[in-house]
């Protein structure tokens, strides 16, 4: 399992400052990472929600495989409670972070995905100073904060070009990026339907 996806090169053949995306559990992080000193931001989202987006990646991953039978969510809601999801323990997952955190602050900002979506203005001002690039008094008069999260918007994101019928091949399966835009909202468990549709 690679520890960090990259869809054009290796981290080691990036230029610095470099940005790595992992799925990883801090105890999983290579030593490399956990002592060089990097910043580590970490989204972490409401479990609820974490759960139904999992079913229904795991029922796209599933059907693009050919496989007769998706989990039923009720079974992956045990799973996800039990502690035996493939992917691991929620919650150990976050509280390896948040230790981290609380262990050497100022290398990790612990970000709620929920938070993220009622005040994007907010969180690229945390992110941007956390990165050690505050917005200068220029930048936010000519509203380049306010272009940033346009650009980073719902909308936008799903709408690029780049993430029009492409696949992603986690692990065997498949994905289409769609998969990841399925809600714009974060409350997708009020009624996850058997088909997977929302």
């Amino acid at each position: 399992m690679s520890a960090c996806h990259s869809s054009t090169k290796s981290p080691a053949a990036s230029r610095d400052p470099r940005l790595i995306s992992t799925h990883l559990p801090f105890s999983l992080l290579p030593e490399s990472i956990k002592s060089c000193g990097c910043r580590l931001l970490y989204v972490c989202r409401e479990p609820k929600d974490t759960l139904v987006s999992l079913w229904h990646y795991h029922g796209e991953i599933v059907t693009n495989m050919g496989m007769s039978e998706v989990i039923p969510f009720e079974k992956m809601f045990d799973m996800f409670c039990d502690d035996i999801m493939p992917s691991g323990s929620v919650w150990e997952h976050a509280l390896g972070y948040w230790n981290e955190k609380t262990r050497t602050p100022g290398r990790v900002l612990f970000l709620k995905y929920e938070e993220m979506l009622e005040d994007p203005m907010g969180t690229l001002t945390r992110l941007a100073e956390f990165m050690g690039c505050p917005f200068t008094v220029e930048e936010l008069r000519v509203g380049v904060p306010m272009e940033i999260v346009s650009l980073c918007s719902f909308a936008n994101l799903r709408d690029l070009a780049v993430q029009q019928n492409r696949r992603i091949s986690p692990g065997g399966g498949f994905v289409t990026t769609e998969s990841y835009y399925r809600k714009r909202n974060s409350r997708g468990l009020e009624e996850p339907s058997q088909s997977r549709d929302g």
